[in-house]
C-alpha cells in the first residue's frame, strides 16, 4: 500500500505526468501502421540500408553513390540524421524496427515540443490546453496529407519547430543570458539541422522567429528590453552562423549550381502550374485541405485512397468545426499577446497556401515571380502548412481548454468532460482517421505500389557477388530515371529513390541528378546507339564494367511518366543480347547483369573514393 500510496502521491503533485505520458503512447502508433518486419518508402525519403556507408557519404560534398559522383552540397546537414541511424544500428535493432523507432521518436517530439510551448504561453495550472495542443499538432489535416505520406527531411522542422519558438519566447521574456541562448542554438542545431537538406526550411525557421522579434518588439514599450531583445536575438544569430556554417558556406558557394540542377533558374509556365496546384481556396486551406493530391489520381489509382471520404460534406463539418475552436480562441483570449501573435501568424499562413486564388491572389503571384521567392514559394502548401499547424495547434488546445471551463462552470465536471471528449474525438481522431487505422500509409493500387516494402532476397545475393570482384568499377542502371527514383514490382512494391547503390555498396549510375547528363544522353539514344555497336565501347570508357537490367521494374507505372527515360523491356533485351562487347555473365531473380566485355572495359576513370 504504501508504494501505491506514494505513486498517487507523485502523480497528484507532478501534473505534467499524465498528459506527457499519453502524448508518448500515441507517439508508438507509427509501430502499428506496417508489418513487423516490412518498411516504408516515400517520394524523397526512405530509410536507406547501411546506416554506415550513408554516414560515410554525410562527411564529403561530393557525393559518390552515383558512379563518378557528383557535387552535393545538401549532404552535410543530415549527419546528426545518419548519427542517430548508426546508434541504432548498433544496437542492434533490425532495419525494420530502426525506422519505426525514428518515426516515433519523429511523433513523439513533435508531441511534447508543442507540449512544452504551450505550457509556456497559457500560463495555468491546467495541463488540459498543452495536451490538446499536442495532440492537435501530433494529428491534423496536414500530418495526415503530407508529413506521414509524403515523409521528407521536413519532419525534423516539423517537429521541433514548437521547441524553438517556445524557447526563443522564453529568453526574451526571461531576458536570459547568454548561456541560456548558447543551451538554445545547441538545441536548435542537434535537432534540426537534418531539415536544412532543403534550406528553405532554415530560412521559414529565421521567417518565424523573426516575425516574433518584431511582434515582440512592437508590444514592448520599456527601452531596456528592446535593447536586451536586439542584444540576445544578434547573439543567437552568431551563434547559430557558427555552429551551421560546415553547410551554410557550401550551400552558399554552389548555390547557383544547385538552382540550376534543380532547374528552378527559369520561372516558366510549368514552375507557375506547381505553384497553382500546390494552393488551394480559402475555404480548402481554413480546415488545412490545401493540398492537389486529395482528389488526384495516377493511371486510375487515387494518390490518397482517402481522399474522397476526407473531401465529403461530413468531414468538411469536421473542418470547420476545428477552424472555428482555433479561431474563438482570438475571443476568448484576446488579451493574451501570444493568442494576438498565433492568430496573426495563422492568417500570414494561410494567406501564403492559398497561393493565386482570392482574395489579393494578385499579390502571391508578384511575390512568387521573384526569382528568389519562387524557390521558396513552389510547394507553399508542404512548407507552410508548418506555420499553419504551428499556430492552430496552440489556438485549438487553448480555446478547447476554455471551453471545458466554462461549461464546467455552468453545467458541472461530467457534462464538460463528455462534451470535450466529444469533440475531440471528432477533430483528433475521427476527422484525421488514416493517421488512426495506419492507412496514412498507402496500400498500393492496380498500378501504384504500396508504401510499404520489402527489399528481395536476391539483391543482396548479388551484392555477395559483386563483393567479390576486386576491381574498381561501376554500374549503369537500366531502366534510367532523371531524378534518381525506382518503381519495382516487389512483394508489396516499391516506389522512391533508387535503393540500389545502398544494397550493392558499388557506384551506380541510377539518374541523371548532380549533372550526371550523360546518363540522360545514352539512355535517350539506346535504341539507335545500339545500331553501331557503340555501347559496349561507351561504357567501357565510363569504367562501367556491368550494365544493370531491373526486370522487376514496374513497366506499367514508367510507362509514359515524364520522370523515366523508359522503353519496353523486351526492347532493352532484345538490344543488350545483340550488342558486340555486352553479354549476360549473371542472373540473380529479376536482376540481370550484362559485362563490357574486357576488350572495352578501360577502368581509366576512377569513382572518388
Amino acid at each position: 500500500m504504501s508504494f501505491l500510496s506514494s505513486f498517487k502521491e507523485k502523480v497528484e503533485n507532478d501534473s505534467h505526468l499524465i498528459p506527457i505520458s499519453v502524448i508518448i503512447l500515441c507517439g508508438f502508433l507509427p509501430f502499428l501502421w506496417t508489418r513487423v518486419d516490412s518498411l516504408i518508402s516515400w517520394l524523397d525519403f526512405t530509410y536507406l540500408p547501411n546506416p554506415l556507408l550513408t554516414f560515410k557519404r554525410a562527411l564529403f560534398l561530393w557525393d559518390t553513390s552515383s558512379a563518378l559522383g557528383s557535387l552535393n552540397s545538401r549532404i552535410p546537414p543530415t549527419i546528426f540524421y545518419e548519427l542517430l541511424r548508426i546508434f541504432l544500428d548498433r544496437m542492434g535493432f533490425p532495419l525494420a524496427t530502426a525506422e519505426k523507432v525514428f518515426l516515433s521518436f519523429i511523433f513523439i517530439a513533435s508531441g511534447l515540443s508543442m507540449y512544452y510551448l504551450v505550457s509556456i504561453i497559457a500560463k495555468n495550472k491546467s495541463r488540459l490546453a498543452p495536451l490538446l495542443a499536442a495532440l492537435f499538432y501530433m494529428f491534423n489535416p496536414y500530418t495526415m496529407i503530407f508529413l506521414w505520406s509524403n515523409f521528407t527531411f521536413s519532419c525534423f522542422s516539423y517537429a521541433f519547430i514548437p521547441l524553438r519558438l517556445g524557447m526563443f519566447i522564453n529568453a526574451l521574456e526571461r531576458k536570459s543570458s547568454l548561456r541560456y541562448i548558447i543551451y538554445f542554438a545547441l538545441v536548435w542545431f542537434v535537432t534540426t539541422t537534418p531539415a536544412y537538406v532543403n534550406p528553405v526550411f532554415a530560412l521559414i525557421d529565421w521567417l518565424l522567429l523573426g516575425f516574433y522579434f518584431i511582434y515582440h518588439l512592437l508590444v514592448t514599450r520599456d527601452k531596456r528590453t528592446i535593447k536586451h531583445t536586439v542584444k540576445l536575438t544578434g547573439i543567437l544569430i552568431s551563434i547559430w552562423l557558427l555552429l551551421n556554417i560546415f553547410w551554410v558556406l557550401p550551400i552558399s558557394v554552389f548555390a547557383k549550381e544547385e538552382i540550376d540542377i534543380a532547374g528552378l533558374a527559369v520561372i516558366g509556365q510549368q514552375e507557375f502550374e506547381i505553384w497553382r496546384l500546390n494552393s488551394a481556396s480559402v475555404v480548402k486551406v481554413f480546415r488545412m485541405a490545401g493540398h492537389w493530391g486529395l482528389e488526384s489520381s495516377y493511371k486510375g489509382d487515387p494518390f490518397y485512397t482517402w481522399g474522397e471520404i476526407f473531401a465529403s460534406p461530413l468531414f468538411s463539418v469536421f473542418g470547420f468545426l476545428m477552424t472555428l475552436l482555433v479561431f474563438s480562441c482570438a475571443i476568448l483570449k484576446r488579451k493574451n499577446k501570444y493568442i494576438l501573435y498565433l492568430f496573426l501568424l495563422s492568417v500570414l499562413s494561410l494567406f501564403l497556401i492559398k497561393g493565386p486564388h482570392s482574395p489579393l491572389g494578385v499579390v502571391n503571384t508578384k511575390l512568387f515571380s521573384h526569382p528568389f521567392l519562387h524557390s521558396i514559394y513552389r510547394l507553399n502548401y508542404q512548407k507552410f502548412g508548418i506555420l499553419l499547424a504551428l499556430s492552430y495547434a496552440p489556438l485549438f488546445g487553448i480555446s478547447l481548454g476554455r471551453l471545458c471551463e466554462i461549461i464546467k462552470t455552468k453545467l458541472g465536471s461530467l457534462p464538460s468532460c463528455f462534451i470535450i471528449g466529444v469533440i475531440a474525438i471528432l477533430v483528433l481522431v475521427v476527422y484525421v482517421y488514416p493517421l488512426w487505422t495506419g492507412e496514412v500509409i498507402h496500400r498500393g493500387g492496380r498500378v501504384r505500389p504500396s508504401s510499404e516494402y520489402k527489399v528481395p532476397s536476391y539483391y543482396f545475393e548479388a551484392k555477395d557477388w559483386l563483393s567479390s570482384d576486386g576491381t574498381i568499377n561501376n554500374i549503369f542502371s537500366l531502366p534510367v530515371s532523371k531524378l534518381g527514383y525506382a518503381n519495382y514490382r516487389w512483394e508489396f512494391g516499391y516506389s522512391g529513390p533508387d535503393l540500389t547503390p545502398w544494397i550493392l555498396e558499388k557506384p551506380v549510375v541510377i539518374g541523371t541528378r548532380g549533372g550526371w547528363g550523360i546518363s540522360k544522353v545514352i539512355a535517350r539514344h539506346f535504341s539507335s546507339l545500339c545500331k553501331s555497336n557503340a555501347l559496349a565501347k561507351i561504357f567501357g570508357y565510363l569504367n562501367s564494367k556491368y550494365l544493370l537490367f531491373h526486370q522487376d521494374t514496374n513497366w506499367d507505372y514508367i510507362e509514359g511518366h515524364s520522370w523515366w527515360i523508359s522503353t519496353s523491356p523486351e526492347q532493352y533485351e532484345s538490344i543488350l543480347n545483340n550488342q558486340r562487347g555486352i553479354y549476360l555473365e549473371k542472373s540473380f531473380g529479376k536482376l540481370d547483369f550484362y559485362k563490357i566485355s574486357d576488350e572495352y572495359f578501360l577502368p581509366l576513370i576512377y569513382p572518388c573514393p
